[in-house]
């Protein structure tokens, strides 16, 4: 399916700083441990977030060990509406078409 014509191409660029030891302002570390948490809200610059995720990092070069926090937005799936079951009658099976 293609997209209608005179439609605008959409740029969405975010800019990620690497996460830096603490001790020596390293970036190259290794992750230990990730922990995912799923909490809603909003930060204090109004970005929306759903997940909560805690990495235990080491850092290579001092070999401190830090969490670094992120909160990310994930999106969730579609749905299609609601869920409507087919119809059953009293026995459970499902109802024959009117004879016509």
């Amino acid at each position: 399916m293609a997209r209608p014509k005179g439609s605008k191409n959409e740029k969405h660029v975010e800019h990620v700083e690497l996460p830096r030891c603490p001790n020596c302002d390293s970036t190259d570390a290794l992750v230990l441990n990730t922990n995912v948490q799923e909490f809603a809200g909003v930060t204090g610059d109004g970005k929306e977030f759903n997940r909560i995720v805690r990495r235990r990092t080491q850092c290579k070069h001092c070999n401190r060990v830090w969490i670094l926090r992120t909160l990310e937005l994930v999106p969730e799936p579609p749905t299609d509406g609601p869920f409507v079951p087919d119809e059953l009658d009293d026995d459970g099976d499902e109802r024959a078409a009117p004879a016509v």
